[in-house]
């Protein structure tokens, strides 16, 4: 299905030229829209993270209108104040709109705490609307332990090699995240923290997918109103690739992504392994979206 973008983005282009069914405001959209979403865009490479995005909203079965979020309280170091004035907006302004899901993207502040992150204070105004006002929020990466931290004092568990690679996982509970996905789960991750069972006894999450290598990986509240995901389905088949060359290049002590070069040979280009799954896996949480559409608590 089409996904319209509320803004002109120059990320518009790159989307069209590819074939992805993307549409400006200023193109006539085929059919009526859905679902309006807002993304809060923490990335530092902000268009690589919005193509990304975009690409897997574009192959859901529903029109979705796709908005990014600038926050007030924070300037990005690698993202110009233009580029974000022009096509990013402020959070209130969507609010009065409407929003029928967020996502909220990961950050690598993994060994920042919470209270030293310059903008968690505006991050937990946002998080705390999403609980009461937004029918389904979905947290990626970062976000996850973030928002786990604020909604249930659950502190954030470091560890020491970053986990990295494309990881298979079974289903730990029946979800309608899963439909039409085929077990074993396989997708990227790429962080230095883990989820630990014991520090979900006492809350009302569900444990949605696990794996052996990476941990826990998808929880979910009940009825899906907060989707919290460790890893990195929006991943391009080269991010990972991207990244581990980086992390060699400033002198880190990194693993090899695991399970991601075809004989674990990073001269060999990655297949694309997740890329049907990632897309299942987002249309699935439009559901949940589209489900609670309107009924959302009043404050």
């Amino acid at each position: 299905m089409p996904v319209l973008l509320k803004k002109q983005m120059p990320v518009l282009a790159k989307l069209q030229g590819t074939g992805v069914p993307a549409y400006g405001p200023e193109d006539p959209l085929p059919e009526k829209v859905d679902l309006r979403l807002a993304v809060l865009n923490l990335m530092p490479n902000k268009e690589e993270t919005e193509e990304q995005l975009l690409q897997l909203l574009a192959d859901s079965p529903r029109r979705v209108e796709v908005s990014f979020i600038a926050l007030r309280s924070y300037r990005p170091k690698h993202t110009s104040p233009e580029y974000m004035s022009r096509w990013y907006e402020g959070f209130s302004t969507l609010a009065q709109e409407g929003i029928d899901g967020l996502i909220i993207t990961g950050a690598p502040l993994e060994h920042l705490d919470f209270a030293r992150v310059l903008y968690w204070q505006e991050l937990t105004e946002i998080m705390d609307y999403a609980r009461a006002r937004i029918p389904s929020t979905l947290f990626l990466c970062w976000a996850a332990p973030a928002a786990l931290w604020h909604y249930y004092q659950i502190p954030i568990s470091l560890v020491e090699k970053k986990i990295s690679g494309v990881f298979p996982h079974r289903f730990a509970q029946r979800s309608p995240l899963f439909r039409g996905i085929d077990p074993p789960l396989s997708f990227p991750h790429s962080r230095y923290f883990t989820i630990k069972p014991d520090s979900l006894k006492d809350t009302d999450l569900g444990i949605v997918a696990k794996s052996r290598a990476a941990g826990i990986s998808i929880l979910a509240s009940p009825e899906g109103r907060q989707v919290y995901v460790a890893g990195h389905f929006e991943y391009g088949r080269d991010t990972l690739h991207k990244e581990y060359f980086r992390d060699l290049a400033r002198g880190l002590d990194v693993r090899m992504p695991e399970h991601y070069y075809p004989g674990d040979n990073a001269q060999n280009p990655p297949p694309w392994s997740w890329r049907e799954t990632a897309a299942k896996f987002y249309g699935n949480w439009l559901h949940y979206c589209a489900g609670r559409k309107g009924a959302w608590k009043k404050r």
